[in-house]
């Protein structure tokens, strides 16, 4: 995800921008968007698809299968999935392969992201996206997360791409879960972010699910 900035002189962040460095630099999740993200990624799914396999594979005979439910993380709710459980259908909700509709072009010798007209008519709107948190510090309640299409299922990894991505702050602190999540704010789309972050939502809010 971070490849989008490599090699550009970055202009100095604003003040409520995501700053890899200075925010997540205690966090296993921050390493993972410094240079080098895509092969850490690719690393991560890989071991993510061989905890799968190992999981679903039959008990030897003559033993007891351990239970398929991972003990709940210190200061989450619920216990971190092995695969990630599907979004829910919510309406009025921005779909995440609208915002997929984007793809990676060479501009003056870096990589930038170029969206669909579609995308491009998004920013700066308020919109509600159905998603899953990505916390970037240990705290129960966070009011600066990600928000991404599919949960986090290896401890190491970004789950998805930077068009699966949304950076989101909130008003109020969000308690941190494992289960899907309804963001409301507004979104900004991003075309030259210094942190190679596609989306951003500011001023945000979590709602009810129904």
């Amino acid at each position: 995800m971070n490849e989008l900035a490599i090699g550009q002189k970055s202009p100095q962040p604003h003040a409520n921008s995501l700053n890899i460095k200075d925010t997540m630099k205690t966090s296993t999740i921050g390493r993972c968007f410094k240079a080098g993200a895509a092969r850490r990624l690719a690393a991560g799914i890989l071991l993510s698809l061989v905890a799968t396999a190992q999981a679903q594979t039959a008990p030897t005979p003559g033993t007891v299968a351990p239970p398929n439910n991972p003990a709940p993380m210190p200061g989450h709710a619920g216990a971190q999935p092995l695969v990630s459980p599907p979004l829910p259908a919510v309406p009025g909700a921005l779909s995440w392969d609208l915002l997929a509709q984007v793809k990676p072009v060479k501009l003056k010798g870096k990589l930038v992201p170029e969206f669909s007209a579609a995308v491009g008519k998004l920013d700066r709107q308020e919109v509600k996206v159905a998603g899953f948190m990505l916390p970037l510090q240990s705290s129960e309640r966070q009011s600066h997360f990600l928000l991404t299409v599919t949960s986090q299922t290896c401890s190491f990894c970004v789950p998805a791409g930077p068009e699966g991505i949304i950076e989101v702050r909130t008003r109020t602190p969000v308690r941190v879960t494992f289960d899907p999540v309804l963001i409301a704010g507004r979104l900004e789309v991003l075309r030259d972010d210094p942190t190679g972050v596609y989306y951003r939502i500011s001023n945000g809010e979590a709602l009810p699910i129904r």
